[in-house]
C-alpha cells in the first residue's frame, strides 16, 4: 500500500506488495478476455517500429510482469516477429531493487 509523507506526497509501496496483492491480481485476470480483443483490434502487423509498452504503477513487479506477460502473449499470436519493448514505472522512492529482482528472476 503507498503511504504519504506529511506533505500529503505519495512515498511508493510499502512491505511485500507482491505478497499482498491478489485482489489486483484477480482484477488483472478478469479483463484478459478484453486485453485479448482489444489486440485483436490493433494493426500491429504493418508497424516497422517496435511496440513499446508503458507499465504505470509497476511497483514491486508481481502483478505487473503478469499483466505484461499477457499481453506479449496475445501481440506474439499476431506477429511472433514484431520486438516488443515493455518500460517499467512508478514513484521514484518504489522499490526498484525487487522489481528487478522479480524481473530477473522472470
Amino acid at each position: 500500500m503507498a503511504t504519504m509523507t506529511t506533505t500529503g506526497r505519495a512515498q511508493g509501496m510499502s512491505g511485500n506488495h507482491n505478497a499482498n496483492s491478489s485482489p489486483q491480481l484477480d482484477i488483472i485476470n478478469s479483463t484478459v478476455s478484453h486485453i485479448s480483443e482489444a489486440i485483436k483490434m490493433l494493426n500491429i502487423e504493418c508497424l516497422s517500429d517496435p511496440i513499446i509498452i508503458a507499465d504505470f504503477g509497476s511497483s514491486h513487479g508481481l502483478n505487473s510482469i503478469h499483466a505484461m506477460k499477457t499481453i506479449i502473449h496475445y501481440l506474439k499470436q499476431i506477429d511472433q516477429e514484431k520486438q516488443i519493448l515493455v518500460i517499467h514505472n512508478d514513484l521514484p522512492t518504489n522499490n526498484w531493487a525487487a522489481l528487478f529482482e522479480f524481473l530477473n528472476n522472470e
